[in-house]
């Protein structure tokens, strides 16, 4: 209503009136008269990947007047009662602007064509790619998804220095080489075995500290009840024929359903157990199932820890402080995968900066 049809509307009212005291008719509209309430924009999920335009489509009846022409049709109404669908531009761009939006995550530009967590997001542009994380949240702006950034805090890690996904033939790439064991392709994963002893298979590119390194896994079936470790491997030294001399690694037993850190010194043969958890795990739980094992170093801390469950969902965790003399390896060696005494398959490996 502009402000001229305001003014006039109290004279419009009192010509009613006359007239209807006049005619002995009854003119006033039926109900209450007031203005119908603003429109209203039905909820959606907060993870529904639409965005709301704050314009509703929801027409409120406007009381019309109780009289009717006999000539009319009985769903006419008089023009002035008519309701109206006009939304004034300026209004419609108040109501748009103060709707909420939701974030919806931007076309990946560099498709992979894989999704290793399932959750809609291209391997290629999921800034959590073995996470599932479909909004990609990034609370701290640096291009690594909050589902995935270190525990207790976020200003650790800061991005992807290296992920693999394991399902091409290409996988994993000429800057990987095997130290020991077998390790072949599988379909979408990388199988590893070695008995009695270890194999590895190392990632070439030295970590720098700080970082963390996470493979998924689960081990083979076997016919024996012996030991089995499954390891993910930080502050890897190597000679020049590609054989260990020194290394740190996070490992989860599967006979024991333990969490460990392990380390090989320098001219040593043989591994120090440097800590080992209780068990983590009811015995009748799959040792086939898939877990994600991961470890963190900060230059002061190292840390491991499990993901397990049917969405790896249960979280364990333990930490030491390592001696000083070696804490040199750590900020400077390599990282990847070890199987000890068993067969394993892992379907992903990622190197976070």
């Amino acid at each position: 209503m502009d402000a001229v049809t305001r003014r006039l509307a109290p004279l419009a009212a009192l010509v009613a009136l006359g007239l209807a005291a006049a005619c002995g008719h009854d003119w006033s509209p039926g109900g209450d008269g007031s203005d119908a309430p603003a429109d209203v924009v039905d909820s959606v999920e907060d993870d529904a990947p639409v965005a709301e335009d704050g314009l509703g489509d929801e027409a409120t009846d406007v009381p019309r007047d109780e009289y009717v022409s006999e000539d009319a049709p009985v769903d006419s109404v008089e023009p002035e009662d008519a309701p109206s669908d006009v939304v004034e531009p300026d209004d419609a761009a108040d109501d748009a602007s103060d709707a909420d939006v939701t974030d919806v995550p931007p076309v990946c530009t560099t498709p992979t064509g894989h999704d290793e967590d399932g959750d809609g997001i291209d391997d290629g542009c999921d800034n959590c790619p073995t996470y599932v994380n479909a909004g990609q949240d990034d609370e701290d702006g640096d291009t690594l998804g909050d589902a995935c950034e270190a525990p207790g805090g976020s200003s650790m890690l800061s991005g992807l220095a290296r992920f693999e996904a394991f399902w091409t033939d290409a996988s994993p790439g000429d800057d990987w080489f095997s130290s020991s064991g077998t390790w072949s392709r599988v379909e979408d994963g990388m199988s590893g075995y070695s008995t009695p002893s270890g194999g590895n298979l190392l990632f070439g590119v030295p970590a720098e500290t700080p970082y963390s390194v996470e493979a998924q896994f689960r081990f083979r079936p076997l016919a024996s009840t012996t030991q089995s470790w499954s390891c993910v491997l930080l502050g890897a030294q190597v000679d020049t024929a590609h054989a260990m001399s020194s290394f740190w690694s996070c490992c989860f037993e599967r006979q024991d359903r333990t969490l460990s850190i392990w380390r090989l010194r320098e001219g040593s043969t043989s591994l120090d157990s440097m800590l080992v958890s209780t068990p983590l795990e009811d015995a009748a739980y799959p040792a086939e199932a898939w877990r994600r094992l991961r470890a963190y170093w900060d230059g002061m801390q190292l840390r491991c820890t499990l993901d397990t469950g049917s969405a790896l969902e249960e979280f364990s965790a333990i930490e030491l402080v390592p001696p000083g003399a070696s804490r040199t390896n750590l900020d400077r060696g390599l990282t990847g995968l070890r199987v000890y005494n068993g067969e394993l398959e892992f379907r992903s490996f990622v190197l976070y900066r």
